[in-house]
């Protein structure tokens, strides 16, 4: 239950030129599989093998079912959530970092990509991330070999096929974004975030839900809540005392966001989450 506002990638392999990416299997019995806003300088490909993730890139929402992928460009403001209550979650989680790519194409300008589901060349990355499932959890010391070829492979598909002009969000969102992960704690008011990135409070909350898919107030609490609740698992301090230290104004206040986000109250949370 971190609050990542910007994610480092590294350290998939020891092979020169591979130690900016990663393959790993995600797995989670929590129902309340949750991340909040980030962004990573790297391409992420998701390959879902149980459960159902809701996830939103650049303010757009999607669905992925098992045995489905998504991709999420380098750049990219995005979370994701389990949408299938009491479920698992399971899935290999793909990351090639950008310093790879312009150690490769140093010439060729970073890019997004686009792929229809569905589509021949979904049906040839899908078959390539199946290969790399059981290589991924193997035990064979030669498994990088292969891992890297496969990834190449798909590598190859999007730059030859699935180019697009769209760009990830370059807006305000991931300087507030940044600024909230600092700042949290603090009185944080609409009017006093519009300001700090130089907008008017309309387009300020218009442009930070178009760019998030979340309301400003919802980030923000969203933010404390994960905080708090840290706290409380630590069990050193009262619940009134995580809530002011993590921006709330009052432990009613933690509780009410705890039921709005999670749907339970903190105490029923962190028991849920111990049992797990």
């Amino acid at each position: 239950m971190n609050s990542v506002y910007y994610e480092s990638v590294h350290g998939f392999s020891s092979i020169n030129g591979m130690e900016d990416c990663y393959a790993r299997i995600i797995c989670s019995n929590d129902n309340r599989y949750d991340t909040t806003l980030h962004w990573h300088n790297s391409l992420e490909i998701v390959l879902v093998l149980e459960g159902i993730v809701e996830y939103v890139a650049d303010g757009t929402r999607y669905v992925t079912y098992p045995g489905q992928f998504h991709l999420i460009n380098s750049g990219s403001i995005h979370a994701a959530k389990s949408c299938d209550p009491g479920g698992r979650i399971n899935s290999l989680v793909i990351a090639i970092s950008d310093v790879y790519l312009k150690k490769i194409l140093p010439e060729t300008n970073l890019c997004c990509f686009e792929v229809d589901h569905g589509s021949k060349v979904y049906n040839r990355i899908l078959k390539s991330l199946e290969k790399l499932y059981p290589m991924v959890i193997s035990t064979n010391v030669y498994k990088e070999f292969f891992i890297i070829s496969e990834l190449n492979k798909i590598l190859y598909l999007l730059y030859e096929n699935c180019q697009s002009k769209k760009r990830p969000s370059k807006g305000y969102s991931k300087e507030v974004i940044a600024f909230v992960g600092e700042n949290y704690a603090k009185p944080l008011s609409l009017e006093s975030m519009a300001q700090a990135v130089g907008l008017q409070k309309n387009y300020f909350c218009r442009a930070f839900k178009k760019e998030t898919g979340l309301s400003f107030n919802y980030y923000l609490n969203h933010i404390r809540l994960d905080a708090a609740l840290s706290l409380m698992a630590g069990k050193k301090r009262t619940a009134l005392e995580c809530a002011l230290i993590s921006g709330f104004g009052s432990e009613k206040m933690l509780i009410e966001w705890c039921k709005k986000i999670y749907g339970c109250t903190p105490t029923e949370y962190l028991r849920i989450s111990s049992n797990l």
